[in-house]
């Protein structure tokens, strides 16, 4: 073997090291999360978030309508389903689902599985409606302490459960499934008030023949919050990109966009 054949082999062989070596060291940036456009896996199985409105409800397609546009920005692959906020919050904690659509920022201090999305989604109000009352008779969950109202609110909202249990009597707080069943027990005089998010209410007041005759109305604001996405510890590498991604949608003014699409307000 002469020197060129020596000398050409060498380079053959220093190629297929350089290679192996390139090979096995984006092998390790994979596994230790230094992928910038590591899309964890969802390109083959969707990222599935869990939502606590009813498909058809505004709230979901407002949500729907969000959550795609993130995600189609994301590259990644999801499927919304609808879930019930306390079923819901159990298989989420499991890992099930990749993700919970909106719950307050307090919402995490009891859910140590679940990871917050810092930048938050949109901001809504929490008020109280009724039959009986005057408009604008209440202002903040201190508005109803020493009172004797029966007061109803949706199965698993935890900001309704936190600050209702502390200023309502255990006998005159009850939960309920849907919004709906509530408004219906406010109209057959079950219930004195019926606590919910404005987004939910609002469109069944005005667009559902069963609720728009004017006997129910809105009697104050309980609460104003920001909503976050929540995502299952599993995928906390990809919290920084969510929130990065959810700021220039808000910033872009997309959230109000498609609100007044949805509901018109």
């Amino acid at each position: 073997m002469n020197f060129e054949q020596l000398w050409t082999r060498l380079q053959t062989l220093l190629v297929k090291q350089v290679i192996l070596c390139c090979t096995i060291l984006s092998l390790s940036f994979a596994e230790n999360g230094f992928c910038q456009e590591d899309n964890s896996g969802f390109d083959k199985n969707p990222f599935l978030l869990a939502i606590n409105r009813p498909e058809g409800s505004r709230a979901y397609t407002y949500l729907h309508m969000l959550y795609s546009e993130i995600f189609r920005r994301l590259e990644i692959p999801f499927k919304l389903i609808y879930i019930p906020l306390k079923r819901g919050a159990l298989e989420i904690d499991s890992g099930r689902f990749d993700g919970e659509t909106s719950r307050i920022y307090a919402y995490g201090a009891t859910h140590p599985n679940l990871i917050r999305v810092e930048e938050y989604l949109y901001s809504t109000d929490v008020s109280a409606y009724a039959t009986n009352f005057s408009s604008e008779s209440l202002s903040g969950w201190q508005s109803l302490k020493d009172t004797h109202y029966k007061v109803e609110y949706p199965r698993g909202v935890a900001l309704s459960e936190i600050n209702l249990k502390k200023i309502v009597a255990a006998n005159k707080l009850s939960n309920i499934a849907t919004a709906e069943q509530g408004l219906r027990r406010l109209l057959l005089n079950r219930i004195d008030i019926y606590i919910d998010d404005d987004l939910v209410v609002r469109p069944l007041l005005g667009g559902s023949e069963e609720f728009n005759n004017g006997e129910i109305h809105k009697i104050g604001t309980m609460d104003s919050v920001r909503l976050y996405m929540y995502i299952h510890q599993k995928n906390n590498q990809l919290e920084e990109r969510f929130s990065k991604v959810i700021k220039k949608v808000r910033d872009e003014g997309l959230m109000d966009k498609y609100r007044k699409i949805v509901f018109g307000f």
